[in-house]
C-alpha cells in the first residue's frame, strides 16, 4: 500500500453483531491521512478487510473505538 495516498476505506458497514451470508461485515473503517493509517472500530472481519487493503498489520499504530458495542470492538483483541 502506498502510504502517501489519502483515503477512507469502509471495511464494514453493517449494524448489529449478527453476521449473515451475503451481508456486509460489522463496522470498521480505515483512514489513510498524512502518511498514517488509522483504524476506526474493529468489528468482526476488520483484519480481513485491512489485509484486502494491503495493510501491513505490524505497522498499525492507531485504533479508535467509537463506543463499546460488540459490533465495534469484537475483533480488537485479535487485531492487537
Amino acid at each position: 500500500m502506498n502510504n502517501d495516498q489519502e483515503f477512507v476505506a469502509l471495511l464494514g458497514t453493517k449494524g448489529g453483531p449478527a453476521v449473515r451470508p451475503g451481508s456486509t461485515m460489522p463496522t470498521s473503517s480505515l483512514i489513510s491521512l498524512g502518511g498514517q493509517q488509522i483504524v476506526v472500530d474493529c468489528g468482526l472481519g476488520v483484519t480481513r478487510g485491512l489485509l484486502d487493503q494491503q495493510v501491513d498489520l505490524r505497522t498499525l499504530k492507531t485504533v479508535i473505538i467509537t463506543h463499546l458495542h460488540s459490533d465495534h470492538y469484537l475483533e480488537l483483541g485479535p487485531l492487537l
